[in-house]
C-alpha cells in the first residue's frame, strides 16, 4: 500500500510551473494510504525566486491567503516571512507558510538559506520561543515533461488598494502550458517596491523563461492570483515592517 501526504503533494505543487499541476493534484488512488503529516515539508527552491541582495535584517511580511482545491475544502491563513538575520552570504528566515498555518498552528520554520541561490541549506520548526527540531530539507519531485513549460507574461504600471494604503505596482499576468497544449493556467500578481520581500514574477521559473510584453517587473507582493487545474489561491498584504526578531534557535 502506498501513502500520501496532502501537505507535501500541496507543497510540490505550488513550487512546481502551473502547468504541472495535474500530475501532483488528483485523488489518490483507491488503495492508497493518507499519512498524517509528523513535521512541515521543505523544499529547498523555495525561496529562489526572491532578491536575497535586496532583502535585508529585520525585514518582515506577513499576508493571508485563501485556497481551494477538489481535495480539500476552502480555507484561509495568515501567513509570515521574517529576515531576522545575515551572516555574510547566509540569511536567516523565521517562516510560517500557508501549509504550516494550517497544519501545524503554533509553529514557525526557522530556514538558513544561501543569499546567492535562494536555496535553504538547512532548516528546523517549532513554537516560537523554544529551540527548533532539524526538518528534512528536500528536492522537488519530478515531474515528467516539466521541462516542456511553455510561459508567455505581460506587465504593466498599475495601483492596488489593500491594507489602507494604494501602492504604485507592476501587475504581471502569467499564463503556462505544456508544449503543444492548451493554456491550463493563469496567474496575476501585482509587485510594489515598497513591501519587503522582493520577487520575481514567476515562482516556479526565472524572468528569461517567460516570453515577456512588457517589464517583468520586481517588488514584494500586494496581491496574488492563482488559478491552475484544480487549486485557486489569493493572497493579499496585511502587514510588513523592518524590526523582525529571533523566535526560534536551531538545536
Amino acid at each position: 500500500m502506498s501513502h500520501f501526504r496532502p501537505a507535501a503533494i500541496v507543497a510540490a505543487v505550488l513550487a512546481l510551473p502551473l502547468a504541472a499541476a495535474w500530475a501532483f493534484l488528483r485523488p489518490p488512488p483507491g488503495n492508497t494510504r493518507v499519512e498524517p503529516e509528523t513535521e512541515p515539508d521543505v523544499f529547498e527552491s523555495e525561496l529562489e525566486a526572491y532578491n536575497w541582495g535586496a532583502i535585508s535584517a529585520g525585514d518582515w511580511v506577513e499576508h493571508e491567503v485563501a485556497t481551494s482545491s477538489r481535495l480539500d475544502e476552502s480555507w484561509r491563513v495568515r501567513t509570515r516571512l521574517a529576515c531576522v538575520g545575515i551572516e555574510g552570504g547566509t540569511a536567516w528566515v523565521e517562516a510560517r507558510d500557508h501549509l504550516v498555518a494550517r497544519f501545524f498552528p503554533g509553529s514557525v520554520l526557522l530556514l538558513e538559506v544561501e543569499r546567492a541561490s535562494g536555496r535553504i541549506d538547512r532548516a528546523w520548526w517549532g513554537p516560537p520561543g523554544s529551540r527548533g527540531e532539524p526538518v528534512e530539507v528536500r528536492r522537488l519531485p519530478g515531474v515528467p515533461g516539466s521541462s516542456g513549460i511553455v510561459r508567455r507574461g505581460r506587465g504593466e504600471a498599475a495601483m492596488m488598494s489593500v491594507a489602507g494604503f494604494a501602492f504604485p505596482c507592476t501587475r504581471l499576468t502569467l499564463q503556462e502550458r505544456s508544449a503543444g497544449g492548451e493554456w491550463s493556467s493563469h496567474s496575476s500578481v501585482w509587485l510594489a517596491p515598497g513591501i519587503p520581500f522582493p520577487r520575481r514574477a514567476c515562482m516556479g521559473a526565472g524572468n528569461d523563461q517567460v516570453a515577456w510584453e512588457g517589464s517583468p517587473g520586481a517588488g514584494g507582493v500586494a496581491w496574488e492570483e492563482y488559478s491552475g487545474l484544480t487549486v485557486r489561491m489569493t493572497s493579499q498584504v496585511v502587514a510588513w515592517g523592518r524590526d523582525a526578531k529571533w523566535s526560534l534557535a536551531p538545536r
